[in-house]
């Protein structure tokens, strides 16, 4: 076992000693330290933030990998905090965690959503020795919304001749993956929300902005979560896996029992999650047993979008009643 020292002072020193000081808020968590609220971006005169939490390792030690979440939300809510029990358990282990915050629709629409992640990874290889980890070795986590983003973000890299950051997986929980499908199903609405228009309407946008359109042979394997029963049909990681593997990448689908949607099968997920990272990076995570998730009541607000939007697209589709 590691023996770490969690001191704050001795954080900032080293984030000094390495050329950058990142702002944000620095607070312990038992052997993790948390950098909060740091700003990667501006975008329409706001700040785009993201967390990091990193473990205390002893000197001497090599920069561990990362592994980047994305949170969901239906592309209109949601936060970094969704993800903050994730990273914190891969800091835990001895790797860095990193939470991205977007913007979100209405206001923002696609292609802001996925910039705004790439932009967080680019930022984090511009200060990869202030975040303290190895730009070479990232993975990608994100449920729904933020499985379609980090998916997005994953090939756009990938097909870059010198990335920022190398990503070498992608693990997707319940995530959206091919917006044209998905636009004549009860979830349509989620596609329309993060385009800003009918399928109708734009069916190029919708095309472009589906991860099943872009894949390549440098993209990098992905592991694909997915209820049996519920609104993300599980045609949606089936697509996502042909597409990867006719390239000469790597797609798996696993699909749970039930109809439960993203975050709500954590516990049942995680361990294959992180068996998935740990291969994709060769290396070990320290923490990977005994997790329970006391995000799903944060991300209620998130389920409860989700919700409201697919009984607006039912209502919307109901024919109009003639008059009598």
């Amino acid at each position: 076992m590691i023996r770490r020292a969690p001191v704050v002072l001795a954080a900032v020193l080293l984030t000094i000693a390495c050329g950058a000081l990142i702002v944000g808020v620095t607070s312990t968590q038992a052997d993790v330290v948390v950098q909060s609220d740091v700003v990667y971006g501006t975008a329409g005169g706001s700040s785009l933030l993201l967390d990091i939490y990193k473990p205390a390792l002893p000197s001497g030690s090599g920069p561990p990998p990362a592994v980047v979440f994305v949170h969901g939300g239906g592309f209109t809510s949601g936060s970094k905090k969704d993800w903050k029990t994730g990273a914190n358990l891969m800091a835990t282990g001895g790797w860095v965690g990193v939470s991205v915050d977007y913007r979100l629709a209405p206001a923002a629409t696609y292609p802001a959503p996925a910039d705004d992640v790439v932009s967080a990874l680019n930022w984090m290889g511009a200060h990869a020795a202030s975040v303290g980890f190895d730009p070479r070795r990232v993975v990608l986590v994100g449920d729904s919304a933020g499985g379609l983003l980090a998916a997005s973000a994953a090939e756009r890299l990938s097909s870059e001749r010198s990335p920022a950051v190398v990503v070498h997986g992608v693990v997707s929980w319940s995530g959206l993956m091919d917006l044209t499908t998905l636009a004549a199903t009860s979830s349509g609405h989620l596609a329309a929300s993060y385009l800003g228009c009918s399928v109708s309407l734009c069916p190029e946008t919708y095309r472009a902005a589906s991860p099943t359109a872009n894949v390549s042979q440098s993209t990098p394997p992905m592991l694909l979560f997915n209820s049996s029963d519920e609104f993300i049909l599980r045609s949606q990681p089936d697509e996502m896996a042909a597409r990867l593997d006719a390239a000469g990448s790597a797609g798996q689908v696993q699909i749970l029992a039930g109809q439960r949607h993203g975050v709500e099968y954590g516990n049942d997920a995680w361990p294959g999650t992180v068996t998935f990272i740990e291969q994709v990076l060769g290396s070990d995570l320290e923490a990977r047993e005994g997790v329970s998730w006391p995000w799903v009541i944060g991300s209620l607000a998130g389920a409860a979008a989700i919700l409201i939007g697919r009984i607006v697209w039912r209502l919307r589709r109901r024919p109009a009643r003639r008059p009598a």
